[in-house]
């Protein structure tokens, strides 16, 4: 694997595999406070690593995505974080977070509609 991974990378991985649990939400928490709360091409592959290891420990509950994707409704766009609850969701085939997404989506599409 270390011929394939920036050694930077692999570092990384590692010290996120022997990290505690308050320091993974630290983490996590500073890839949501991204500037300007905009999609990060960069930064997203750590929060998805982030989100996996936090799976992996069962550190993350499926009334946090009913709460994130709720938010998500009262707000006028996607938000950041809701990627990563919706990614959660997709991993443990959280049926639960469909409705809510299909809100979102339909109000996205409605914003299309209303702007052609």
């Amino acid at each position: 694997m270390k011929s394939y991974v920036e050694p930077s990378l692999l570092e990384w991985l590692q010290g996120l595999k022997a990290a505690n649990n308050k320091s993974l939400w630290e983490d996590f928490g500073m890839v949501l406070a991204e500037p300007d709360k905009k999609f990060n091409p960069e930064l997203h592959p750590y929060g998805i690593y982030i989100v996996d290891e936090l799976l992996l420990r069962n550190e993350l509950l499926t009334s946090e995505i009913d709460i994130v994707l709720e938010e998500n409704l009262k707000k006028p766009f996607f938000t950041y974080d809701a990627i990563y609850f919706l990614y959660f969701a997709g991993k443990i085939k959280y049926e639960g977070a469909l409705q809510a997404l299909l809100k979102i989506i339909r109000r996205g599409l409605s914003l299309i509609d209303s702007n052609r």
